[in-house]
């Protein structure tokens, strides 16, 4: 028998922060806190939370990631991440982005969003400025989004259009 367990709630205040992206969804203006930063041998990734009041408790309602962003200031490609894929061979790993939603107290996952690779033109990243070795970097960003899954109560359409997208963070 395994019993695995973990915090019921993730308190904003909780979390450090490293900094802050924006961008526009569909048109409409889209800003959060970029909670979690992560190297590896492959680049770095981050993670912008947006967090909902539920019953008096910060918890995670939204989620934009992008991972494996190479340490240049060459404009690079995102890619869909393929559900599945083998994380065992390294060399399969790609730059990709996700954005993800939940509902209830944020403990029931909703939306799963996916690069849509036919929409090359507008799935980008780049670095535009970096400090101390990639300690700090600044960049801009664009993406096209379409459902992968999804529930009932989802705030969003089909396709997501993210525009004018930037973000700046210093690894802590």
């Amino acid at each position: 028998m395994c019993i695995i367990a973990c915090k019921k709630k993730v308190y904003e205040k909780e979390m450090p922060t490293y900094g802050e992206t924006s961008t526009e969804i569909n048109g409409v203006k889209w800003s959060n806190d970029i909670k979690d930063v992560i190297y590896d041998e492959k680049g770095f990734s981050f993670f912008a939370f947006k967090y909902k009041e539920v019953g008096g408790v910060h918890t995670v309602f939204e989620i934009l990631s992008f991972h494996k962003i190479e340490q240049t200031k060459d404009r690079q490609t995102v890619r869909a991440w393929i559900i599945g894929q083998p994380s065992s061979n390294p060399d399969s790993i790609y730059l990709d982005a996700t954005f993800t939603t939940t509902q209830a107290d944020g403990d029931v996952s909703c939306d799963l969003f996916q690069i849509l690779e036919t929409d090359s033109v507008n799935n980008w990243i780049q670095i535009t400025k970096e400090e101390g070795n990639y300690n700090e970097v600044w960049g801009n960003y664009s993406a096209t989004f379409t459902r992968h899954s999804g529930c009932a109560s989802s705030p969003y359409t089909d396709t997501l259009r993210m525009r004018n997208g930037s973000f700046h963070f210093k690894f802590k």
